[in-house]
């Protein structure tokens, strides 16, 4: 179990998940990095916003990867972003290798096409 904010969140499938998401491509979602052994798992659509705990709702994101992405969905991006800044400007803004970006911009994407609170 994990509180996400104000809902508790039971995980149930995410060791499974992880395991098999590893056998299919053990390598980061965004950057490619293929340091399996430290790849975490990554909820497109949070299971405390109601997203599920199965494989269709989940990446595989090294921990530099992970970390931004929730920075960049957080309050505290808005220090550093204007409002204007898109998600390109944002990620690019950090980010040199023109796939990197794409892969991230994808995945904020996919992440935007399922929630309201994403900038």
């Amino acid at each position: 179990m994990k509180n996400e904010g104000w809902v508790l969140v039971m995980r149930k499938n995410s060791s499974r998940i992880k395991k098999n998401r590893l056998i299919e491509d053990p390598c980061c979602f965004t950057c490619r990095m293929d340091t399996e052994f430290i790849l975490e798992l990554h909820h497109i659509i949070p299971l405390g916003y109601g997203g599920d705990d199965i494989e269709d709702n989940t990446v595989l994101l090294c921990p530099n990867c992970h970390s931004y992405l929730h920075f960049m969905l957080s309050e505290r991006s808005n220090k550093y972003f204007s409002d204007e800044d898109t998600v390109s400007d944002m990620v690019g803004e950090y980010i040199e290798r023109a796939e990197v970006k794409l892969r991230f911009n994808y995945l904020f994407d996919m992440m935007a096409g399922n929630l309201e609170y994403i900038k």
